[in-house]
């Protein structure tokens, strides 16, 4: 599938191209900021008061939370434990979209109950709500600011986010709090959380190609914790995705391990599937494919508004199959389930080029400019592609220039 473009995916096997000066300048300074995060680590020492300075305000912001909450006045409430029930049967079903949905019904109900803060933000990072995944990771830490686990949470938001120092700094944290002589004093809870918290650091060393580390950091999860899904499935990523150490077979099993092991993870499903397409390509074998595809209406059976698994299929429908109108349907689901997913709309406005449906493409190439990042990789192959669809429309050259 040529068309697809995961924004995880985005960070590898770039081509270099030419960039403006205003690009250029921006990507010096996200490399400084990264730079400064892998210091932060590797002179864990001489940052440490840094470090726990800011964990501390964090901690005192909580506290402050706490101690100035002013109960609400008592109203007849609906006992939360059914609902509490229903949300964690549908969360282990695996119907995400349902469990989020009720979850943030529960939030006023049971403000401090942190298993359904970490799931309510998790299920918000699987649907790239990047925003809204960061301010329920603060209150998750807010709800408990001792959990290891709501550190590890707050991690896995901010390097989604790309703020990969609030993210070294969170999963430093939660690795103080689930020490080794925390885990030897409670293996059964802590254990777990450890192996959570070396995943998530591990995931932002990946994501900062620090990957011979991320592997390291991964493989010691899963000596504090065999079990731990997340470490498999970080594992996984890196086998995949980092020069050097890749081993698409072995990413395979990782995810498989990793996703019987956490059904609910629909982001592990989605990565599989990509993997499986991309196996499919290497080694001539249909099985691939069909397994991907398989995976992917699986899931959406009980999440149809996945917007990852949407696009999958509407990859899939354009490249493999060829059926455009097929394909629209998706990737409007797609552009509909989170609307500032820019690839998304640009993927619509190709699937309506072939449609001769030029108005609506240029509709979507527009919506996809508006939604994307500065510095966005494709954000160039956007703007051609509606000026593309302006000269088509109108043969209006002019206007088409304003997009190059």
């Amino acid at each position: 599938m040529q068309l697809r473009t995961p924004k995880r995916y985005q960070r590898g096997g770039k081509p270099r191209r030419g960039m403006p000066w205003r690009l250029l300048f921006l990507l010096v300074i996200t490399a400084l900021a990264v730079a400064a995060g892998i210091t932060v680590y590797e002179n864990q020492d001489e940052f440490a008061p840094q470090v726990s300075t800011m964990v501390a305000d964090v901690m005192n912001n909580a506290g402050d939370s706490i101690a100035t909450a002013r109960a609400p006045e008592p109203t007849p409430t609906q006992d939360p434990t059914t609902n509490i029930n229903r949300a964690d049967e549908a969360w282990m079903r695996g119907s995400v979209e349902e469990a989020v949905d009720v979850y943030e019904e529960l939030m006023p109900s049971v403000p401090n109950n942190i298993g359904i803060h970490y799931r309510y933000t998790l299920g918000l990072i699987m649907y790239d709500r990047e925003s809204d995944a960061i301010e329920a990771a603060e209150n998750t830490v807010t709800a408990n600011p001792f959990s290891p686990d709501a550190w590890s949470i707050r991690a896995r938001a901010y390097s989604t986010a790309g703020n990969y120092g609030e993210a070294i700094a969170s999963a430093l944290h939660a690795l103080e709090i689930a020490s080794p002589q925390a885990v030897e004093a409670n293996p059964d809870m802590m254990a777990p959380a450890r192996a959570r918290a070396l995943a998530s650091l591990a995931e932002t060393y990946y994501e900062l190609d620090q990957y011979q580390r991320a592997l390291t950091t991964a493989n010691q999860a899963l000596d504090v914790y065999p079990d731990s899904s997340e470490a498999y499935y970080t594992r996984g990523l890196i086998k995949w995705l980092s020069p050097n150490l890749i081993d698409r077979e072995g990413a395979l099993v990782d995810f498989e391990i990793a996703y019987d092991l956490a059904p609910s993870y629909h982001y592990i499903a989605s990565d599989m599937m990509y993997l499986n397409d991309e196996l499919a390509s290497i080694e001539g074998d249909s099985s691939y494919t069909e397994s991907a595809i398989a995976l992917a209406e699986t899931v959406l059976e009980s999440n149809p508004d996945y917007p990852r698994i949407l696009q999958f299929l509407g990859d899939y429908y354009f490249s493999e199959v060829g059926d455009f109108n097929q394909a629209a349907d998706y990737f409007t689901r797609c552009t509909q389930a989170n609307p500032e997913l820019a690839n998304c709309h640009y993927l619509l406005g190709r699937s309506f080029m072939r449609l001769e449906q030029y108005t609506n493409a240029r509709t979507s190439f527009d919506n996809a400019i508006a939604n994307a990042s500065e510095g966005e990789f494709f954000l160039s192959r956007y703007y051609w592609w509606a000026a593309q669809s302006v000269i088509l429309l109108d043969n209006d050259c002019s206007t088409a220039l304003t997009y190059l």
